[in-house]
């Protein structure tokens, strides 16, 4: 059974593809969290690791 946390980043890594739309600041952050826990998949964390790749690169740079 898929978790809520990995249920949500695969939301958000679909509704991105194929799209300009990128990764909003809170979903960065979930997505953060999951890669520096050692409690998540490796399976969830690719997911992470992609719904990152697809963020506002602006916004970090700030």
């Amino acid at each position: 059974m898929a978790s809520a946390i990995k249920k949500s980043l695969a939301a958000s890594a679909l509704s991105q593809s194929h799209t300009k739309k990128q990764t909003g600041a809170e979903m960065e952050h979930k997505a953060s969290e999951v890669l520096h826990s050692n409690k998540y998949s490796k399976e969830t964390k690719t997911l992470a690791a992609s719904v990152l790749a697809q963020s506002n690169k602006e916004r970090k740079a700030k």
